[in-house]
């Protein structure tokens, strides 16, 4: 019992929003160093998360960090294809 229950996979999934450009003091200047960080914090955290098993991302599909996630997320799945991603809209899968 014990080998089966050690052999179990956990099938984990994150979910992403965020705010808008708006909010942050760069606006829509992702060249901005700011911007730069934050989307390489994002990234860091998604292989990280990815790491430790997450394979399903749901991200808002807002302008902002919703976005920029998005990005990321795709770049990922094209890099290794194990990442799945889909967008959400008010609470339903588009």
């Amino acid at each position: 019992m014990k080998n089966l229950e050690e052999k179990q996979v956990k099938i984990c999934s994150c979910a992403v929003i965020g705010q808008h450009p708006t909010r942050f003091k760069f606006k829509y200047n992702e060249y901005m160093t700011s911007c730069k960080r934050i989307k390489k914090r994002m990234h860091d955290v998604f292989v990280s998360l990815y790491q430790s098993g997450v394979r399903c991302f749901f991200v808002g599909g807002a302008l902002g960090v919703d976005m920029w996630a998005g990005e990321i997320l795709l770049d990922m799945q094209e890099a290794t294809f194990f990442v799945f991603v889909t967008a959400m809209r008010m609470g339903k899968r588009m």
